[in-house]
């Protein structure tokens, strides 16, 4: 069986390719390999451990989603039974700054569509994201929560969901699509909370916490989301399906910051109020995940950042 993983160089992206060469799946990562480029010991080595640990085996290829020839060329003659689109700016702050980039992965992902037409592709997996569902009207957030994005990034997660369902719906395409949150874990590169803290914390900086009720994430350990997006494409009862891929547990950063003091005692820690600048999120639900899929996320918040504060002492460099 033979996958596609675009964006498969990524944080997110980079474990899903594990995953599948793990379950002995032919893996060509398809990346275009935009935002690799920092100089900072700590980026170059998780870049390292990326390609010398999680895409070992795989077939790295260079491919824009916005370069149709060679998109087209790539996944038509790439005889792929699952393709995985994780392609798009990496968090949802960024999108806001670089709006034009941020809309590109939504031509992007409407390019890999058109590109399956005629294809035997048994299964298109669109990685969309929590932030689609905006402010989280109950929790845990199910599938069929209302949907009312407040940033750019949702919105364009969203619109992406739309695309994908339509698409699907004329052009008989068989999909999927996950909605993660929270992930963090080994190689993350872009200063998600989790890594933020641990950094500042190995550099003997303070963390500063934004502190109120409504702050709370459902962080999710990224090989749990790895295996949750490897289940979601493979299994035949994911077709035409949306999940929420979570660990499906609200934590407080308050509750973070007191795990990473149990490897830090010394850490300073400034609070500060809560701007109201991000959605109000909280816990996701995975039932739905857990019947379809049997998808049982294993890592808690505690044991997660244990295996990141020792990933981060071997490999962080500089």
């Amino acid at each position: 069986m033979r996958a596609a993983i675009v964006g498969g160089a990524g944080f997110v992206g980079s474990h899903v390719v594990k995953k599948f060469l793990d379950n002995d799946y032919d893996v060509d990562v398809l990346d275009a390999y935009h935002y690799y480029g920092f100089p900072e010991a700590w980026y170059a080595n998780n870049l390292s451990y990326r390609r010398e640990e999680l895409l070992d085996g795989a077939t790295l290829i260079r491919c824009d989603v916005l370069d149709i020839p060679n998109l087209y060329g790539t996944i038509r003659h790439g005889s792929y039974d699952y393709i995985v689109n994780l392609a798009a700016l990496p968090i949802a702050n960024q999108s806001g700054r670089a709006r034009g980039e941020a809309s590109s992965a939504l031509q992007g992902g409407i390019n890999i569509m058109e590109a399956i037409v005629g294809t035997n592709v048994l299964r298109y997996t669109y990685i969309s994201s929590s932030m689609a569902y905006g402010n989280y009207q109950t929790v845990p957030v199910p599938e069929d929560s209302l949907m009312n994005p407040v940033n750019i990034y949702g919105g364009l997660k969203l619109a992406g969901e739309v695309i994908v369902k339509t698409y699907s719906r004329v052009l008989e395409i068989p999909y999927t699509i996950v909605r993660p949150a929270a992930a963090y874990g080994p190689s993350d590169c872009n200063m998600r909370v989790v890594q933020k803290f641990l950094h500042q914390a190995f550099a003997g900086e303070p963390v500063t916490v934004v502190v109120g009720e409504d702050m709370v994430m459902d962080f999710t350990f990224v090989k749990d989301t790895a295996q949750g997006i490897f289940l979601a494409t493979t299994m035949n009862s994911g077709e035409g399906q949306t999940f929420n891929i979570t660990r499906g547990q609200g934590r407080s950063l308050e509750e973070l910051v007191d795990i990473i003091k149990l490897y830090f005692e010394d850490l300073e820690v400034i609070e500060i109020p809560d701007k109201n600048i991000r959605p109000k999120r909280g816990a996701s639900d995975i039932s739905k995940a857990n019947m379809y899929l049997q998808y049982r996320p294993r890592w808690t918040l505690e044991d997660g950042v244990a295996a990141y504060v020792e990933y981060l002492y071997e490999n962080l460099g500089g």
